[in-house]
């Protein structure tokens, strides 16, 4: 080994002992720990070489990649650098401080420090003139070698799987035996058939992700080998049903690992579309592939309108999936600034709070009780059932007419759909002719690829016809829907997802707005919604397509008032009667001062002459402390930002 040319002597600062910070470090779990001695013996037996006076060493070891920037021991060594109490830092190469021009970075602080930097395969001294340029040239190899390994890798990788191997992990339903080189040596588990057929026939019939997790949970299906939590998710269903083994075809490089250059660590994003990688499994398919392409497409149809609005063509929240919520989270709507209420306000996980408040671009930061929310709209609900009037023959007589109407509609649309299926049908086969007797050409490919997608969205409109009612059904009483509908209500409040689909029917949308007492006081949350008893085709059938008051816009607080305001209407009362405070105070069973504030407030709304205690607030009041995120340096409201995007 090549010594390195000192251009001085290495010397104390304190003239008594020489102080020393060694830095050992290895990569993976399969470098041996072992390595880490050898790399401090290098550098014990270098400084002993060169110093023969009294030598204080602290060794920092450390398993981890040296591009990770944020690592403990990377910070710990900057620490201790800057304490500018060591003579000298060592390290086998540059490589095991830091990778790339951080490394460079870490030389030049430590020259401030007037601590010497010295990496011996390097052959990097600080305390020579020119150690800069043997930094650089020292940083430039060390990543110019992680890249050249890298696509070493990738490229044999990419061979691999051409050549049927490449084989790592596999989802659920799949026996991968010890040992095993190629996807030809992986077979399906048997049990795993009548899963996956129950898996998508719910996903069929208009079931989400979240039932069939659910129906895999209740059932106790493991897994498999490979899954993580052992609970199944939406995600999880999500991410298997739209993975294409399950129709018999193997991909590899559909995402690839960047660095990210801040922390130096690793994320996974969407690879180039020429990088993806096919290989035909017939013998691993567990749905036929015309099926299951025509349910992954219908899955992507039906959950179109969920996805999040794009930001200058982006999507702000990439990444981040949307979790399954208890009603009514996710479903109340911030009236400030448009944003979704979520769980989890001010670290009360049954509290629900505005997503934006959050991110400090709304400044409504009053939570909600979701429990109490829950059961208030749901008392609503229950309230205006009973109010639900009787139908009379005339209403029926229109409803039985129109579900004629709607009946022979379907009829004559079945059958148009019929002919051009048929005629579809005798377009491909022509074309099959034509390939075989003439070969596969680019336009009759793009033809044949046409016809054959029309083909399936006219079956899937056939499908949506045929799972509708055929005949004309008995409309319920009155009686029957609100039985239905309290139903639906009892099993929401137990959190059923099939329940708060029909409550979500029930009630589109709720937007809660701020309110404040005219006396002061904690703002507090006012739900504003429209009941729309027209949308429960399931119960209300062709009733509800003819004229009827189904709308009901409703105004309910998500609060339980104070005592002044709640009891205000019965002192009022009593007061017109003649009774005094000290009389009104027991029957309500309050204190007079109570009473006293209640009689004032009462006074104060005749004076400005109002009904309601409660007044909007269209900004955070002055005289509230808590309501103060719009005083945040990192405040910055939506409309800001729409602004700045248009």
């Amino acid at each position: 080994m090549a010594k390195i040319r000192l251009s001085s002597e290495l010397t104390p600062k304190n003239g008594r002992k020489l102080k020393v910070l060694g830095v050992c470090r290895i990569s993976t779990e399969n470098q041996k720990l072992e390595s880490l001695d050898g790399q401090e013996a290098l550098l014990r037996n270098w400084i002993s070489d060169r110093y023969d006076g009294e030598i204080e060493i602290k060794i920092i070891a450390s398993r981890g990649s040296g591009e990770i920037l944020d690592r403990a021991e990377a910070l710990q060594i900057e620490t201790e650098a800057a304490t500018c109490g060591y003579d000298l830092v060592i390290a086998e190469d540059l490589g095991r401080i830091y990778r790339r021009l951080h490394a460079l970075i870490f030389c030049e602080s430590c020259q401030d420090y007037e601590t010497r930097v010295v990496a011996i395969n390097d052959h990097l001294d600080t305390g020579q003139p020119d150690w800069k340029l043997h930094g650089f040239f020292a940083a430039m190899r060390h990543e110019a070698y992680n890249a050249d390994t890298s696509k070493r890798i990738r490229r044999q990788l990419r061979d691999n799987f051409t050549k049927g191997g490449a084989i790592q992990t596999f989802q659920y339903g799949y026996i991968k035996p010890p040992g095993a080189k190629s996807d030809a040596e992986v077979r399906k588990d048997p049990d795993a058939e009548a899963v996956y057929s129950k898996w998508f026939e719910i996903l069929e019939s208009g079931g989400s992700y979240s039932e069939v997790a659910d129906w895999l949970n209740f059932n106790q299906i493991p897994q498999g080998k490979y899954g993580r939590g052992g609970k199944w998710t939406c995600s999880t269903v999500a991410r298997m049903s739209r993975n294409p083994i399950l129709k018999g075809i193997r991909q590899r490089n559909k995402r690839k690992s960047i660095r990210v250059n801040k922390t130096g660590r690793h994320k996974q994003v969407k690879a180039a579309e020429e990088d993806l990688l096919e290989r035909n499994c017939p013998h691993l398919a567990f749905i036929e592939p015309a099926r299951y392409d025509r349910i992954i497409e219908l899955l992507t149809k039906r959950n179109a309108h969920f996805r999040r609005k794009l930001l200058n063509g982006k999507d702000s929240r990439v990444g981040i999936p949307k979790k399954r919520t208890r009603w009514p989270g996710q479903h109340l709507t911030c009236g400030v600034c448009g944003g979704t209420m979520e769980y989890g306000a001010h670290g009360q996980s049954d509290h629900l709070i505005c997503s934006n408040a959050r991110g400090y671009r709304c400044w409504m930061g009053i939570s909600v009780d979701g429990p109490k929310a829950k059961q208030k709209l749901s008392d609503a609900i229950a309230e205006q059932l009973k109010l639900l009037p009787e139908f009379d023959s005339e209403l029926l007589a229109a409803a039985r007419e129109e579900a004629e109407l709607q009946a022979e509609s379907r009829n004559q649309k079945s059958k148009t759909l019929s002919a051009e299926t048929q005629k579809l049908s005798n377009q491909i086969e022509r074309l099959m002719n034509a390939i075989k007797e003439f070969g596969a050409s680019a336009a009759l490919m793009a033809e044949m690829q046409n016809l054959e997608g029309r083909r399936n969205e006219i079956f899937d409109e056939q499908q949506e016809i045929a799972r509708q009612p055929a005949k004309i059904v008995d409309v319920p009483s009155a009686d029957d829907v609100r039985s239905k509908v309290c139903e639906a209500l009892s099993a929401v409040l137990g959190d059923d997802p099939a329940a708060m689909r029909l409550v979500h029917q029930l009630i589109p949308t709720i937007t809660v707005f701020p309110f404040r007492s005219i006396h002061g006081g904690s703002p507090v949350l006012r739900a504003k919604f429209t009941l729309n008893f027209a949308a429960i085709d399931a119960i209300l059938g062709p009733i509800a397509s003819v004229g009827h008051p189904w709308h009901v816009p409703l105004e309910i607080d998500l609060f339980d008032p104070i005592q002044q305001v709640s009891i205000r209407e019965d002192v009022k009362k009593m007061k017109a009667e003649g009774l005094t405070n000290k009389v009104i105070a027991p029957r309500l069973g309050v204190t007079l001062p109570v009473v006293t504030q209640a009689i004032k407030l009462q006074k104060e709304m005749d004076l400005r002459k109002i009904d309601d205690p409660y007044q909007l607030l269209t900004a955070p009041p002055e005289d509230y402390s808590k309501l103060r995120r719009h005083l945040h340096p990192r405040f910055r409201p939506i409309a800001d930002e729409d602004e700045a995007a248009a």
